[in-house]
Order: C-alpha cells, then structure tokens, then sequence
C-alpha cells in the first residue's frame, strides 16, 4: 500500500493541463473554421480533412525546418 505523502511528481499535472490545453485548442480552431468551411466548395469531410491535415503537417514541419537551420 502506498504512503498518502508519496510525491506523485509533476507528471499528471502536467497531463491535466495539457489536456485542458488541447481541448481549448481545438475548440478555438473549430470554431475559427466553422465560417470559411461553409463558403468553401470542398464539402463537409473534404474541408474538415484537409484543414486538419495542414494543421498537422505545419506542426511537426515548422519545428523541424527551425532545427536544421533553414
């Protein structure tokens, strides 16, 4: 049995927050793409697809392009 004094560490405050974090993300991102998705010709899936698509591929491209010095 565990000690109720034990120090648990950082970590799961840490995956509290960053779960907060990411929902208010992506409820800010849909929200922002709720207008340019009605005026876009791609339908429902189509749009939603692809913008998620840039999302990701920016995130993990902006990083990567910063450490190779470019």
């Amino acid at each position: 049995m565990r000690d109720p004094t034990d120090n648990d560490g950082t970590m799961p405050l840490f995956f509290m927050f960053e779960v907060v974090v990411l929902a208010l993300y992506l409820f800010l991102w849909w929200i922002a793409n709720l207008p340019v998705q009605r005026r876009a010709l791609l339908g429902f899936w189509g749009y939603w697809t692809i913008s998620a698509l840039v999302a990701i591929v920016s995130s993990f491209a902006l990083p990567t392009i910063q450490m190779t010095g470019g």
